[in-house]
């Protein structure tokens, strides 16, 4: 999952390069929060640390 203030077709963009199938654009900080804690209820505690390693990586790339 890719949570992103970028538009849609930019996210879209470096989801794919990145092998990301799902992607929320145009999103305040308000927004991803909102998104992360929804899904850490929903899906547990190691899907937040997934989301966290996956952000370092993409920050390693560039």
């Amino acid at each position: 999952m890719m949570l992103t203030g970028d538009h849609e077709s930019s996210a879209w963009r470096v989801a794919k390069a990145v092998g990301i199938n799902e992607v929320y654009s145009n999103l305040k900080p308000e927004d991803k929060l909102n998104h992360v804690k929804k899904s850490s209820r929903d899906k547990g505690k190691h899907y937040f640390s997934y989301y966290m390693k996956l952000i370092f990586n993409l920050f390693k790339i560039h």
